[in-house]
């Protein structure tokens, strides 16, 4: 039991703590990618709305998030399902140097929903929208953007390094990643779940 124990923690170690220590500034610059994509979405809701069908996203968004008829099971599994399928999303694209700019393309765009859904939400709602994209929609999403660019600063030199080798010797090296990320993007759900249970249906938040 210790050794795997001592395993796990070495595990951590590699592929989460050092990342932060040593790619400090690619995960900076990755993180602020998103940010930049949220303040566009900000700025430029009316055309999500108009153009991408974000109205009919964020009522979606709101239904299962806040309403009291939705179980916490749903909500789980929806939330580790989208989850997983960002990563499947990002891990397709890190075989190529080449598709890498695709890679933080949609983290942007990423961000630009959540910024066009979150004003949908307090055009709609008002303060209770406020309250919510504050304390949850915000949180969360950039909790989980730190969870995909800590994944990002790991797979894009690997991507780089298969150009130069002309193979694919590291692959397990960005698969462990993926996996490590992925799981580390639990914590997101936990923290909805703990938002939702002790605070937005307790306190009347929900819409």
């Amino acid at each position: 039991m210790s050794h795997l124990s001592f395993q796990l923690q070495l595990l951590f170690q590699s592929y989460v703590i050092r990342p932060f220590r040593t790619k400090r500034i690619g995960l900076l610059l990755l993180i602020a990618s998103f940010v930049a994509g949220l303040i566009l979405g900000l700025c430029f809701s009316s055309f999500a709305r108009e153009k991408l069908f974000i109205y009919e996203y964020s009522s979606g968004y709101v239904s299962l998030i806040f309403h009291p008829d939705t179980s916490i099971s749903t909500l789980i599994l929806k939330r580790v399902f989208g989850n997983f399928q960002f990563f499947l999303l990002l891990f397709a694209l890190s075989f190529s140097i080449f598709l890498s700019p695709l890679q933080v393309l949609f983290l942007v765009y990423r961000g630009f929903i959540v910024g066009a859904v979150s004003i949908s939400i307090v055009a709609e709602y008002g303060f209770v929208g406020i309250v919510n994209v504050a304390v949850l929609i915000f949180p969360v999403q950039l909790m989980l953007a730190v969870c995909f660019s800590l994944y990002l600063v790991q797979a894009i030199p690997c991507a780089m390094s298969f150009l130069r080798q002309r193979s694919f010797c590291g692959i397990k090296h960005i698969i462990t990643a993926a996996i490590i990320t992925f799981i580390l993007s639990f914590g997101t759900v936990i923290f909805e779940i703990v938002v939702v249970l002790f605070l937005v249906r307790p306190f009347n938040l929900s819409v």
